[in-house]
């Protein structure tokens, strides 16, 4: 298995497939798919996935926001839509995802990535990628 990272525009079969194959709820459309990753105000989303071979086995994706920080405007990242393959995970993949949003953002001009982790992400969120929680 030889696994390749990296930032690419995915379409909304893709992403659909992979929902799909992970018995996820993929009722989601195309049209809502360009609404929020592609037609965002502040830019597209930067998806950083995982393919094997062809195969879509990884995304974490990073929708550009503006926020209110300390009186000013600034570019920030929402981390949006992480899903790992039930068959890839375990093997550090989410991470090196995240390592690849990490670079994105900063060359994107964000300033901050920020979400609201569930249980099974805060804790390699806080603990192997070292961000900071500054609310629960």
């Amino acid at each position: 298995m030889s696994l390749e990272y990296r930032r690419a525009t995915v379409s909304f079969e893709q992403v659909h497939d992979l929902q799909k194959r992970n018995g996820l709820d993929a009722s989601t459309t195309a049209a809502w798919h360009e609404w929020v990753f592609q037609n965002n105000p502040y830019g597209p989303a930067g998806f950083y996935c995982a393919f094997d071979g062809n195969r879509l086995v990884g995304t974490q994706v990073l929708l550009p926001l503006e926020l209110q920080l300390q009186g000013r405007t600034v570019l920030s990242s929402l981390s949006n839509s992480s899903l790992i393959d039930l068959n890839y995970r375990g093997q550090g993949m989410w991470k090196q995802l995240l390592l690849l949003c990490e670079e994105g953002a900063r060359r994107d001009g964000s300033v901050c990535i920020w979400g609201a982790p569930n249980e099974a992400s805060m804790p390699i969120l806080r603990d192997r990628m070292g961000w900071e929680f500054v609310a629960d």
